[in-house]
């Protein structure tokens, strides 16, 4: 039975990780669940585009491209998303199918990673777990994110890394760029990963040796290419985005001159109250272990600053929102490169201490593990609450009923509810502006036109329990049959 394991070793950890993602997403309903306000709109937007009679594939890749740019600079995933609507349409199960794909296909490449830098099959798995499941874990579900994406890509990136360290052979040096290149074309969290990619080639050489200057020197030397091509691709990229893009940008990540010291503090608060405590909480006691490894500080100092190189650019880059569900991965993958990966090597790393630290790392897990159903069981409910109303909107209405989206502030929402309208025929869909209590049709022959709230039939909207919910429309109601479905409502005029 061991010979058959550990002959089969990645064909049943694959199978493993494949047999807990499908489990999981499937117990919860996330892959049936329907639409979603956030980032759903982007398939119907393609759907209309393509639709159009001068619209095709490219002249959609460019108009979405010229709409990100000027405050984001991720052109493959435009690319990417427009090209595969012509394939999924807005199947919305296919995509969520999809998705899960991609998440154990992470799953597997992380644990490749881990084995090929000496981790046991145990701590392999850990590793993993570490990096993808969490409030980060909404990247197995959510259809908008381009972390599941990302971390996949950087996965596989790093995996051919590690196996031409291993073998020198250069044909796993050109594979391992094709994706670092892609991944960084992707979004621009990754694209801070090339840094930490040139210093772990000269860190893995000076381990071989003695770690110096000249050791240093020589790695640099024996991988100029390298370094240079890994170079030039991050400095040309970071240009893009300085002259292109700018660094302070209107949305969440970069640098913004309006936000103030306490703002900043605040944000970061919020960030670790709702999505790191568990982080934090295991940083803890698993810190006071470490400690006992004061014998190994030399290594550990090492591998602490390459995990830095992950962790730190994230830190930064969303320095404005704080690191929270998605915008952990990769910072993940850094806290679990020490935590995991560089513990689980050490000499020291035996008896009671390994005892302790496997235990602490399983409660960490098991609350991440919380949080992941937790999560995607609220957005499977959301997800039939939002589908189910724009169903029954879709029933009590026809092509001349007008249609009122008051989602306000979430412009997404509103999108989203006018452009799956649209494609069913109701070219009547106005969104409201709750600071200037107006209806402007967007969508449609006359869209930008105004209409009363008075003249509206149907009027949907948060309720208290969205997380989205702000408020109810300063709208009378009086006249209208309320009707809640989950976390939306619907109100119909009264005939």
């Amino acid at each position: 039975m061991l010979k058959f394991m550990k002959k089969n070793e990645y064909l049943l950890v694959s199978l493993f990780f494949a047999l807990m993602v499908f489990s999981l997403l499937l117990s919860t309903g996330t892959i049936t669940s329907g639409w979603h306000m956030v980032d759903d709109h982007e398939f119907l937007e393609y759907q209309i585009e393509l639709s159009r009679s001068e619209g095709t594939v490219f002249t959609c890749i460019q108009k979405a491209l010229e709409e990100d740019i000027g405050s984001r600079f991720r052109p493959l995933y435009y690319i990417f998303r427009v090209i595969l609507t012509t394939f999924f349409g807005s199947n919305l199960v296919v995509w969520s199918i999809f998705k899960a794909i991609e998440i154990v296909i992470s799953f597997i490449f992380l644990y490749l990673c881990a084995r090929t830098l000496k981790c046991t099959v145990f701590y392999s798995i850990i590793f993993t777990m570490v990096v993808m499941v969490g409030p980060q874990s909404v990247v197995w579900w959510k259809l908008g994110p381009q972390e599941s994406t990302g971390i996949m890509l950087f996965a596989v990136s790093f995996y051919f890394l590690l196996k031409w360290l291993q073998t020198s052979k250069n044909s796993y040096a050109i594979v391992s760029y094709v994706f670092t290149l892609t991944v960084a074309l992707y979004k621009e969290s990754f694209l801070l990963l090339i840094p930490f990619l040139m210093c772990f080639v000269i860190y893995s050489d000076c381990n071989k040796t003695e770690f110096s200057f000249s050791s240093v020197r020589a790695s640099v030397r024996q991988h100029f290419l390298f370094m240079l091509i890994y170079s030039l691709t991050f400095i040309a990229e970071v240009l893009i985005i300085i002259l292109v893009v700018g660094v302070s940008s209107p949305g969440y990540v970069g640098f913004d001159s309006s936000v103030t010291l306490h703002q900043y503090k605040i944000y970061w608060l919020d960030a670790i109250r709702n999505y790191l405590k568990y982080f934090l909480y295991f940083m803890i006691p698993a810190g006071l272990i470490i400690i006992t490894f004061i014998k190994s500080w030399r290594l550990l100092l090492k591998e602490f600053f390459i995990a830095c190189l992950i962790m730190f650019p994230q830190i930064i880059l969303y320095c404005k929102t704080g690191l929270e569900e998605r915008y952990i991965l990769p910072w993940s993958f850094g806290f679990a490169y020490f935590f995991i990966l560089s513990i689980c090597k050490l000499p020291q790393f035996k008896g009671l201490r390994k005892l302790l630290y496997s235990g602490i790392i399983f409660i960490f897990l098991l609350f991440h593990f919380k949080v992941l159903v937790n999560e995607a069981d609220y957005f499977a409910y959301r997800g039939h609450s939002v589908t189910t109303v724009l169903n029954e909107a879709l029933k009590y209405s026809n092509a001349e009923t007008n249609i009122l989206s008051a989602y306000s502030p979430y412009e997404e929402s509103d999108i989203t509810v006018s452009c799956w309208m649209q494609l069913k025929g109701r070219n009547n869909v106005f969104t409201w502006n709750e600071e200037e209590k107006t209806c402007t049709d967007r969508s449609g022959e006359g869209y930008g036109r105004t209409e009363d709230v008075s003249q509206m039939d149907i009027i949907l909207f948060y309720n208290p329990k969205d997380r989205h919910y702000c408020y109810d429309p300063s709208i009378d109601i009086t006249n209208y049959t309320r009707i809640d479905y989950g976390t939306m409502t619907m109100c119909i005029k009264k005939d």
